[in-house]
């Protein structure tokens, strides 16, 4: 997990988190630009997942070390931080803007462990605490 100081966008500058799952995810608070995970907001966000994505093509923290293959990001998670459940679940909504534009409502299988390793290494995801999924 990195978090990238190449968080202007658009939108404004923001905080924006790499993960790695299989591939590499950038990950981005949704509120942050003042934009929520919704269906009314989808082309903004679809338009905002494609701007990360190119904003860090260039970025050498996105480069694989041994397989060139697997540079750079493959899709952005955008979500919204909903609190947590009285049963200790986080509770978050995502989209996930991947390849060229595509959307997808939760991230697969490397989506999903590249949002737990970020969870996991910025402290939000605890051992023992459930993600709801």
């Amino acid at each position: 997990m990195s978090r990238s100081g190449a968080g202007a966008t658009s939108r404004g500058r923001t905080q924006i988190d790499l993960g790695w799952g299989g591939t590499l995810y950038a990950g981005l608070d949704a509120a942050s630009v003042g934009l929520e995970v919704s269906p009314a907001n989808l082309t903004e966000l679809i338009a905002l997942g494609r701007e990360v994505k190119a904003a860090l093509a260039d970025d050498p923290r996105t480069g694989h070390l041994t397989d060139p293959r697997l540079s750079e990001v493959y899709g952005t998670i955008i979500f919204d931080v909903l609190g947590t459940l009285p049963t200790a679940e986080l509770h978050q909504r995502n989209v996930t803007i991947f390849a060229d534009g595509q959307v997808d409502r939760s991230p697969c299988g490397s989506g999903s462990a590249a949002r737990v390793g970020v969870l996991t290494a910025t402290g939000t995801l605890h051992g023992g605490t459930d993600t709801g999924a």
